[in-house]
């Protein structure tokens, strides 16, 4: 498994504070295996909010720097502002956005921001049956 940053800092704080994946999954209240799991093979792919605070706590980190939410490297992030209402209630004008540019497929019911030829903009993906994409 190739490691993301939040598993390489977890790694460097055990090594500097000189202790095994073991004594980290006992501090946040899990069996022996947990942190193997996770660092080793990702398994759970993010860790819970509770066992990242009680991680960085015991580790003498800030929380923040163990969180990797939404599952995006962080160089692939990019800061947009929201211009426009079009997509009220969900986003407003002025809103900040992060924006994961290496996903290029969107799901259905996803936000997706596109280049319409003139500028970005932010709408929801979704199937319309028997349609036929514009040409």
């Amino acid at each position: 498994m190739r490691r993301d940053p939040v598993r390489k800092k977890i790694h460097g704080l055990l090594r500097r504070r000189g202790a095994a994946m073991r004594d980290a999954s006992l501090a946040v209240g899990r069996n022996r295996a947990c942190m193997g799991r996770f660092l080793e093979r990702g398994v759970p792919r993010v860790l819970s909010r509770r066992d990242g605070e009680t991680l960085a706590a015991w580790l003498g980190c800030c929380a923040d720097e163990l969180r990797h939410e939404g599952g995006a490297e962080p160089e692939n992030i990019r800061i947009l502002r929201a211009r426009g209402d079009s997509m009220e209630p969900a986003v407003h004008d002025g809103d900040r956005l992060l924006v994961d540019v290496a996903r290029k497929t969107p799901a259905t019911g996803e936000m997706a921001v596109l280049w319409d030829g003139n500028g970005f903009v932010v709408k929801r993906v979704q199937v319309i049956p028997h349609a036929e994409p514009p040409k």
